[in-house]
Formats: structure tokens, C-alpha cells, sequence
């Protein structure tokens, strides 16, 4: 491991010293890498949406989260988790980059992460062949990058029931220097609701549980650019990122046998605090060719660490007396390395060269220790306590050729990588290849683009962990060794109409999922366990319109519709037959321009029930409001938003089958207003 690290560092270096760079308000090009300011990395293509959330201020003042739902057939469940195109095995980077952050716990994340925080978000589901295949329907990318429109500006908001925002960007340049620092922080007070009943041949459990939390969340990066030559660029970046989470709350327990009489009834009190940390350090290099080709490398090292401290204490609702008590300390540690390097040449006959190699590393340790309480002595309890690291290795090369015709081009590549796996005791070495195929017919401004790609969804360290995590009684879950990579192959054909009253993008897509990562909840010693499991393959076929209409000055309308049909064949993992249902969400966002400092806007989305291989998710939906007001000369932007107006961002999951019937209830206070004050020398 150690080898391979010094390796990547050095071939990252060697070159980054090939490299001399473009002015520093130059946007470099790099094949389907746009490098913005000098230093963030987004997919770049026809196939990309971008929003600037400077623009979207009627949810974005909330968390990274909700500015993720302004993306087209982009939504999110009530734990913050995101789905695009009905999946939630999308790839998450920062800045082009994968985090450790951004997997487990992204959706405690996205809920609190300050979005003021990111200039960009931007959507590919073809993105470049530089970036490792992981994500299933494609790749999302938040950017927070260099800005040097202001020497300053300062962020400061507030909502109802304790919630407080605060941010700082400041940006220095020089003839050589493009220097800019972030800050934010966000605090927040929350209640949430769950509720499960689940019944099968012995009888039915219900529980129900509520709890109040309290997280604060300091985010902050550092963004260095020097321009070596008029030719060259190279740039340093770093990140640090701390949130503190405390959850109180009580989870009533009651167990009926088949008559339907109590067999046991108990009300466990939880004492929850969480920790979670990240930091990164990067380093890149650009450097731009006479004939406009180009050499690009990078290294990126990001940790992620994650502590969480339990205390259970177990009443009985009859004396009110406390009969148990126990703990529950989970520690989790990630180590992630990064680097690639990509080199692009475009020759007279049209023809484009792109190859290059990237690497992945990573390494992580999850360890628990639960104690109980006996004859007033703390025990350590063996079957609650476990210790699991897990090492992946993937190094790949890719290497694309597009040519460039009148009216035409094409672009045909591969990825190969090898990828080598230890969870646990368990060992696994692939070696995998996966095509990717582009062709655009060009119309004047339109475009008619038809592409190919295979993807893969890695399964993530704590799904490898065999032993049962019960850090969370409402979700227990079982990991397993032997899980191996889904893969996806997936087709589009779209076509992007472009004009300044009404652009509009019609999209067909298919993609064929085999190996489907599932959790599968079980009844094991009388209690609900979520397994995770290769179950069977999955097939998603629809159809998404994304329009921007802009009939009037003063009115403006972002919308996509996606509808596709969802099939689940799980025969080869147990189950009886296929699964099939026919979904939709749409999401849309209304601009009025009341004057030139005055805007309104309303967002919202719905989503259809969602298929599960033992049931389905229950339709959703939110509607959010907000206003911006700016004041002198444009300097002061005031901004109101009331996010979930008709509090319905809830949700029921239902399971119903010869040997289990279940119903779960999760619901959050989502419905906030905000008022939040920018200013900007």
C-alpha cells in the first residue's frame, strides 16, 4: 500500500513539473473537465446541468441537501438522502473528487451542510472518462471554488426554533495570486418522528420514537492558484469539516404475541452524541499546449472519522422505574487517496486524443464497544462489540478518441481498471473493463446526442461488515462480505434545443443493473434486521423533459418531469417473481422579477411511489417560497425562505408478503423560514 501511495504522489509530481499554466481568469477546457477559477473540477458536456445557486434562493438558503433538489430529476427522502433519476446510487465528488464524506453519512451531511458554502452544482450522466465508473445513473459534483468577483463577503442568517447561519468568503489577487478563503458555520435544533409496526407468525412489534437533536456544523476550505507561465497553473486546496450532534429522545417498544396480547413492553431512553470529521489536502497541475491540447494531474488525500457515544437506559412504563441500562461507542476512521493524471492532444484532422491514469485508495477501521450495567458493574458485552477494517485498491487507465466532422462528431473510449478488496478476512481481486460510446449530430445550436456507458456501485465498508450495527434500534443492519460490485449499463438519447425564450432537453434512458445492492429487513431473535445483499437484477427505463421558459421579463420556469418504469428481478437472490412499477417525480422552480432588486420564487417537487424488492416507498412531496430584496447599489441582498410550507416532506415505507407485513413512518419539523443577510464590498 505504502508502495503504491509514494508511487502516485511521485507520478503526480512528475507531472505537475511537465506543466507551466493559462492566465488566472482563464476557464481551461480539459475534454469533459471544465478546471473554473483554477481549481474545481465539474463534468462538463451537453449532457450536463449546472445551476448557479447564487440564483436559486427559495431552498438553497437552507443545506447542500435541498440545493441538490434544484437539479433536474433530482429529489431527496427525509434523511437527506439524494436519488437522480429514481436511484440513490449516485457518485457524490467535491470539486471532482470522491470523500469518504460523501458516503455512509452523506445524508446527515446534505442536511446540514451550509449550501452558501458551494458556487455550483453540476449533473453528468456521462461523465468524463478521467473519473473513476462509480454511480449508477451518473455523477454529482459540488464545487466550491476560487472567486475573485469580490474581496469580500459576508453571510449571516437566522431561523425559527434555534437555527443559526454564518459564512465569510474572501478572495485576494495578484498579477500571480488568485487566494481565496471559506468559512461557515450552521447550528440547527430538530425534531424527528418514527414509528415501524411489523408483524409476522409470532406476533407484531410496534415502536415508536422521538427524538430532538442539536447539530452544529464549521466548514472551511482554502484555495491557493499561481500562475507558473501564461501556459501553466498550479494550485493547492484544503478543507476541514466538524459537526457536533447531540439526540436525545425515547423509543416505546411494545410486543403483541399472535392473540394480540402484550408479551413485553419497555420505553428505552437514548443519550445519542456524534461526531463527525473530515480533511483534505490537494494538489494540481495544468498545463496548456500551443494547439490547445493539454496535461493535467492531481493528487487529493481526504480522512473521514466518525465517532458516536450511546447511553441506553431501559424504563418499564408500569413502575416508571429503570431496570437496565447500557452503551453503545461506535468509532469509524477513512483514509482516502486520490490522484490522476490525464493528458489531451487535438490534431489537424479533427481528432481528439484523451488518456491518462487515476487511482483510488482507500482504507478504513470501524470498531464498537457496547458495556452493560450488572450488580452495579459495567460489562463489556462480546455480541454487541466488533472490530472490522477494510482496504480497496483500484488503479485505472482510460483512453478516448473523438473525431470531429461538420455537422458530427463521435467520441468511442474504455476504462480499465483493477481493483483489489479486503473486508475482514475476505480477499477479492477484479479486473474489469468498461466502454463508453458518444455521438452528437449538431443542428446550429441544438444538439442530437446518443451515448453509451458502463458504470459500477462499489459496496461501501460498512455494508462489507459482517457484524450486526445496532447504533441505531429504529435501522438495524447487517453487512456482508461477500457482496460484489453492481453493475450498470446504461443508454440515452436526448436532444438539447436551445433558445432564450424556451430551451427544453427531451431524454429516453435504459439502465440495466446486475448484482443489485439491497437491504432486505429479516425477523432474527425478535428483531428487525436489515441485511445487505446482492438482490437480483434491475431494469429502469423512462423518459425526462427538462425545460427553462422565459416568455416575459419579469417570469422565468425551471421544470423536469421524469417518468420510467422500474423492475426488479429477484428470483436468483430467493424471491418468487419479477416486480415491476411504473414511477414519476417532477420538480419545478417559478422566478418573479418584480424589479431589477426584487424576486420571487417558489420550488417544489413530487415523487411517486417507489419500488422496493419487498414493497414500495408511499408518494411524497414539498413546496418551498422565498424572496430576495437587494439595498444599496446592489451590495445588501436581503433573502426570506420558508422551506416544506405544507409540512409534507414525510415518509412510509411498506413492506407486504406471505411471511412479513411492515409499515415505517419517518417525518422531521422540515417546515422552517429563514431570513438570511449578504453582504458584498
Amino acid at each position: 500500500m505504502k508502495t503504491k501511495l509514494i508511487s502516485s504522489l511521485i507520478f503526480t509530481l512528475l507531472g505537475g513539473s511537465l506543466c507551466a499554466q493559462t492566465p488566472a481568469d482563464t476557464t481551461l477546457t480539459l475534454g469533459n473537465v471544465d478546471v473554473e477559477g483554477r481549481r474545481s473540477i465539474t463534468t462538463e458536456g451537453f449532457e450536463v446541468s449546472h445551476i448557479n445557486l447564487d440564483n436559486r434562493f427559495s431552498s438553497s438558503l437552507f443545506t447542500a441537501g435541498e440545493a441538490l433538489r434544484q437539479l433536474p430529476s433530482v429529489v431527496s427522502d427525509i434523511e437527506g438522502d439524494i436519488f437522480y433519476r429514481g436511484s440513490s446510487r449516485t457518485a457524490f465528488l467535491l470539486g471532482g473528487v470522491p470523500y469518504g464524506l460523501f458516503e455512509e453519512n452523506a445524508g446527515d451531511v446534505f442536511i446540514q451542510l451550509p449550501s452558501f458554502f458551494f458556487n455550483k452544482l453540476a449533473l453528468s450522466s456521462y461523465p468524463a472518462a478521467s473519473l473513476l465508473p462509480d454511480g449508477d445513473a451518473g455523477v454529482i459534483d459540488l464545487v466550491s471554488s476560487s472567486q475573485d468577483n469580490s474581496p469580500l463577503q459576508l453571510t449571516l442568517g437566522g431561523g425559527l426554533h434555534n437555527r443559526y447561519n454564518a459564512g465569510i468568503v474572501s478572495s485576494i489577487r495578484t498579477r500571480k495570486f488568485l487566494i481565496t478563503a471559506k468559512y461557515d458555520y450552521r447550528k440547527e435544533y430538530r425534531k424527528r418522528n418514527f414509528s415501524k409496526t411489523t408483524t409476522d407468525a409470532s406476533g407484531t412489534t410496534m415502536l415508536d420514537n422521538n427524538a430532538a437533536a442539536r447539530p452544529d456544523v464549521h466548514i472551511a476550505d482554502l484555495n491557493i492558484a499561481y500562475d507558473l507561465s501564461p501556459k501553466d497553473v498550479i494550485s493547492a486546496y484544503g478543507m476541514i469539516y466538524h459537526m457536533d450532534y447531540s439526540r436525545t429522545g425515547n423509543i416505546d417498544n411494545t410486543k403483541l404475541d399472535a392473540a394480540g396480547k402484550i408479551k413485553n413492553h419497555i420505553i428505552r431512553h437514548r443519550y445519542n452524541d456524534q461526531m463527525q470529521r473530515s480533511w483534505a489536502s490537494e494538489m494540481r497541475w495544468n498545463h496548456r499546449f500551443e494547439n490547445g491540447g493539454w496535461l493535467y494531474s492531481l493528487f487529493n488525500f481526504n480522512n473521514f472519522d466518525y465517532d458516536e457515544n450511546n447511553d441506553f437506559q431501559n424504563e418499564n412504563p408500569t413502575s416508571g422505574k429503570i431496570v437496565a441500562q447500557d452503551n453503545l461507542f461506535v468509532n469509524r476512521n477513512k483514509k482516502n487517496y486520490y490522484a490522476t493524471m490525464a493528458y489531451n492532444n487535438r490534431f489537424a484532422n479533427g481528432v481528439t486524443l484523451n488518456g491518462g491514469l487515476t487511482g483510488r485508495w482507500t482504507k478504513e477501521h470501524f470498531t464498537t464497544d457496547a458495556n452493560a450495567l450488572k450488580a452495579g458493574t459495567w460489562t463489556n458485552t462480546p455480541n454487541k462489540s466488533n472490530d472490522f477494517s477494510f482496504k480497496r485498491e483500484v488503479e485505472m487507465a482510460f483512453l478516448t478518441i473523438k473525431k470531429d466532422w461538420e455537422g458530427f462528431s463521435a467520441e468511442a473510449g474504455l476504462q480499465g481498471e483493477a481493483e483489489h478488496r479486503e473486508s475482514g478476512d475476505v480477499d477479492h481481486n477484479r479486473f474489469s473493463v468498461y466502454p463508453r460510446l458518444q455521438l452528437i449530430r449538431h443542428f446550429g445550436n441544438d444538439n442530437l446526442i446518443f451515448s453509451y456507458v458502463e458504470r459500477a456501485v462499489r459496496p461501501m465498508g460498512s455494508q462489507l461488515n459482517p457484524f450486526v450495527d445496532l447504533s441505531d434500534v429504529t435501522h438495524i443492519i447487517q453487512g456482508n462480505t461477500d457482496l460484489k460490485n453492481e453493475r450498470i449499463r446504461s443508454a440515452q438519447l436526448s436532444f438539447h434545443n436551445n433558445n432564450s425564450v424556451l430551451s427544453f432537453t427531451p431524454t429516453l434512458y435504459f439502465r440495466y443493473r446486475s448484482n443489485r445492492i439491497y437491504e432486505n429487513i429479516y425477523v432474527l431473535n425478535n428483531q428487525d434486521i436489515w441485511k445487505v445483499e446482492n438482490s437480483g437484477n434491475n431494469k429502469t427505463a423512462g423518459f425526462e423533459l427538462t425545460t427553462d421558459w422565459n416568455p416575459v421579463r419579469w417570469f422565468s420556469l425551471n421544470a423536469a418531469a421524469d417518468v420510467y418504469r422500474n423492475e426488479i428481478d429477484g428470483r436468483i437472490a430467493g424471491y418468487d417473481d419479477k416486480k415491476a412499477l411504473n414511477c414519476f417525480d417532477i420538480r419545478g422552480l417559478f422566478a418573479f422579477h418584480l424589479s431589477r432588486n426584487t424576486e420571487l420564487q417558489a420550488d417544489g417537487f413530487f415523487v411517486s411511489d417507489q419500488l422496493t424488492p419487498q414493497g414500495k416507498i408511499r408518494k411524497r412531496g414539498t413546496v418551498n417560497a422565498g424572496i430576495s430584496q437587494y439595498f444599496m447599489q446592489r451590495k445588501l441582498r436581503a433573502q426570506v425562505s420558508i422551506d416544506d410550507i405544507f409540512d409534507t416532506l414525510g415518509e412510509t415505507t411498506v413492506i407486504n408478503s406471505d411471511k412479513l407485513k411492515m409499515t415505517q413512518k419517518r417525518s422531521r419539523d422540515a417546515r422552517v423560514a429563514w431570513l438570511n443577510l449578504t453582504w458584498t464590498l
